[in-house]
């Protein structure tokens, strides 16, 4: 009854197939044919892209040759006029206002209701998650009955509350009858919300299993009201399932989804995928549909659709291939400035836009600003909430993957439901998850990888509605963008006055001089350890062409002085700085503020110069500078001019070597006592030696413990460190 749909390789009709294709693993199946697993030792070589694609635009071909048949549905009513799905599924459907299918919808659920394992090529933001919940539920209901009503608790008051009370305490096995994989958390999540909208008025129940939450309550919860859907993430799926104490098995399993299959396939996930089908039944024992959705079909999900889907599955594919994707028709801008300014280009960004929205232009800003490192998204977040009169009307969320999965739904639920806010984020919301309206992603620095920015833009640019894509990198980043996304069309933009400024206030427009003050102050109320540790962090999110890593070094430094306020770049160690490549570059602050240099460099900044670096210059009388590319006096090399890390260190104090002149850490400590002269241990309330001390009472000296009121590092009490 339903008409014939693109379909697989594996399911061309016979003649085609036979005439077009030679491959024996291209050959028709029936939909008849016996169910069982396919193993690997019985696939025919896997197919290649281009194959599978070529068989998809033969099928279509097939199909539109075909002669007339009944049309495919596409009003969610008609479903039910035609028996094919349960009135009270078509009621949900209609209380959350949805009426007409999506050409996902309506070609996805037209399939699955067949009950054909199925792989479908979709994008997000299509309305999928329906078109493969709907199928789904159907199948449940039909195969128990029971199912169809929604369980109700007794009327009277006093029966209600012993119901529930009886509820509370009593076990209900779980019955688990479909899963749905998801690679994120917030998907997953997202998905379950639909779920239970679509089973509102049937008795079936949705639980998710994700990480991020506790195991033991999540197992109370499902013995407790039972469990006929689950939604779960490959890793907690994968510990639920493998645990003999868990009691979460599926022996009636009738349902089996993998959403963004290309996604989980990229996160590593299948070797879980894997062992999760080997802790399901035999499908010779148990028959079940399996559906697959992938917004991109590469290699690696071919490998899993031959591993996993029946034969005769179905192929449907509702992204055209001359349809333009979303990074090729999305307008894209890129800003290039020194990494001291990107947090005033930022927001000078949003302040523009909101004011355009102040005047009664334009969609109401809502942006999600996607930043490479989890600890830089913390710094930002951090920073824009100190901001949020400056943002006014726009509320200031932020996701990464180390908040709790409560905290990260609510902010991912609030976010969506705003009209105008602003999303601070690692990519755990890059794909998969459908955020409406959003007119603006903006990428702090390149992503790692090419598929990275393309997801991102992705997510603005949705269900027909424009939006745009900003990047904004430092100079340093600037010739690995055109190496690594030179063929998008992304435009040079200089409309923002930060972009370029230099470090010298004098001469600054009014408007730049206010973005630069405005960021100033809000760090000053930032953790300074959440700044601290971004320093670190940055080196491995950023990516600098080959040889540009010392202008990398350059520009961090300057941005922890100039933007952050701090006196010196954050401490390194020696051992990290040689892991990290860093130890023979300039600049590198392997000494920290436990031995401060005699003399500091001045700065000075050359707007003609594309990273706006003139040759440092010391201070008068100096020896040498402490963060350029002279080392004498700074953190390694000589130090005879001022106490150091390493080398002769005869004129100060230092960490080893000759330290005739004061006390130290090795060496020769003719000096004594280190009461007076600092040193290692003791009494060091004077400071002197390993900055102050390495324990006991630093009220006065810098250290790497303790109370450091008077100016400590690393740890303990810092109220006047920032």
């Amino acid at each position: 009854m339903l008409a014939p749909l693109r379909r697989c390789s594996a399911s061309l009709p016979r003649a085609l197939s036979c005439a077009a294709i030679a491959r024996p693993a291209l050959r028709s199946a029936p939909l008849s044919t016996p169910r069982f697993v396919v193993s690997q030792s019985k696939l025919a070589p896997i197919l290649s892209v281009r194959s599978f694609q070529l068989s998809a635009r033969l099928s279509e071909a097939a199909a539109a040759e075909a002669p007339a048949q009944e049309p495919l549905i596409t009003q969610f009513a008609d479903l039910e006029a035609k028996g094919l799905v349960h009135p009270n599924i078509i009621r949900s459907i209609t209380a959350m206002g949805i009426e007409t299918m999506t050409d996902v919808q309506s070609q996805s659920i037209n399939e699955a209701l067949r009950g054909s394992d199925m792989i479908a090529q979709a994008k997000t933001g299509t309305g999928k998650t329906i078109g493969f919940l709907l199928p789904m539920l159907q199948r449940i209901i039909a195969a128990n009955p029971e199912l169809a009503q929604a369980q109700r608790a007794p009327q009277s008051s006093h029966y209600s509350r012993r119901y529930q009370q009886h509820q509370r305490f009593s076990q209900t096995p779980p019955d688990i009858q479909a899963i749905v994989i998801s690679p994120t958390r917030e998907l997953a999540e997202q998905i379950a919300v639909e779920a239970r909208k679509l089973t509102a008025r049937t008795g079936v129940i949705v639980q998710t299993a994700v990480g991020g939450t506790k195991k033991r309550e999540g197992l109370m919860k499902i013995k407790r009201e039972g469990c006929h859907v689950l939604v779960a993430t490959p890793g907690r799926l994968h510990d639920l399932l493998s645990d003999p104490y868990s009691g979460v098995k599926a022996p009636n399993l009738k349902y089996f989804v993998m959403d963004e299959a290309d996604r989980l396939l990229d996160a590593g996930f299948f070797e879980e995928l894997t062992n999760i089908q080997a802790q399901l039944p035999a499908r010779e024992e148990v028959d079940r549909q399996t559906l697959m959705f992938s917004a991109t079909v590469p290699k690696e999900v071919i490998r899993l659709v031959r591993q996993t889907l029946k034969p005769g599955f179905q192929f449907v594919r509702t992204v055209k291939e001359d349809e333009e994707p979303t990074h090729h028709r999305v307008p894209q801008k890129a800003v290039v400035a020194p990494l001291r300014n990107s947090h005033t280009v930022l927001l000078e960004l949003i302040q523009k836009n909101l004011e355009l929205n102040r005047q009664g232009e334009g969609r109401p800003f809502k942006a999600i600003v996607y930043i490479n490192t989890l600890k830089d998204v913390k710094v930002y977040f951090d920073l824009f909430m100190k901001l949020r009169r400056e943002l006014r009307p726009a509320s200031v969320y932020g996701i990464h993957s180390q908040m709790e999965q409560g905290s990260r739904q609510r902010a991912a639920d609030s976010f969506r439901a705003d009209e105008t806010a602003i999303l601070f984020s690692s990519d755990v919301t890059a794909r998969g998850m459908d955020f409406p309206n959003v007119t603006h992603v903006i990428q702090m620095g390149l992503p790692k990888q090419r598929e990275d920015y393309i997801h991102r833009v992705g997510r603005t640019g949705r269900a027909g509605k424009e939006g745009e894509g900003w990047l904004i990198i430092p100079t340093f980043e600037r010739r690995e963008l055109r190496h690594k996304l030179k063929d998008l069309p992304i435009q040079a933009d200089t409309s923002l006055a930060t972009a370029q400024a230099g470090v010298e206030t004098e001469g600054l427009a009014p408007e730049v001089a206010a973005y630069r003050e405005t960021i100033k102050n809000a760090f000053q109320m930032v953790d300074p350890d959440n700044v601290t540790a971004s320093f670190l962090s940055m080196i491995g999110g950023f990516s600098p062409a080959a040889g540009a890593k010392q202008d990398m070094i350059y520009e961090m430094n300057d941005l922890a002085i100039h933007t952050w306020g701090l006196p010196e770049p954050p401490f390194i160690g020696p051992s990290m700085a040689q892991k990290l490549g860093l130890n023979r570059l300039d600049g590198i602050n392997t000494a920290g503020n436990r031995m401060r240099s005699a003399t500091h460099r001045e700065i000075d900044y050359d707007p003609n110069d594309p990273f706006g670096l003139k040759t440092p210059t010391a201070a008068p009388g100096s020896t040498g500078s402490a963060y350029g590319r002279g080392r004498s006096g700074g953190y390694g090399g000589d130090r005879r001019g001022g106490g150091g890390f390493g080398g002769d260190r005869r004129g100060g104090g230092g960490f080893g070597g000759d330290r005739r002149g004061g006390g130290g850490f090795g060496g020769d400590r003719r000096g004594g006592d280190r009461r007076g002269g600092g040193g290692f241990g003791g009494d060091r309330r004077g400071g002197g030696g390993f900055g102050g001390g390495f324990g006991g009472e630093r009220r006065t000296g810098q250290g790497v413990g303790g109370d450091r009121r008077g100016g400590g590092s690393f740890g303990g009490d810092r109220f006047n460190r920032y």
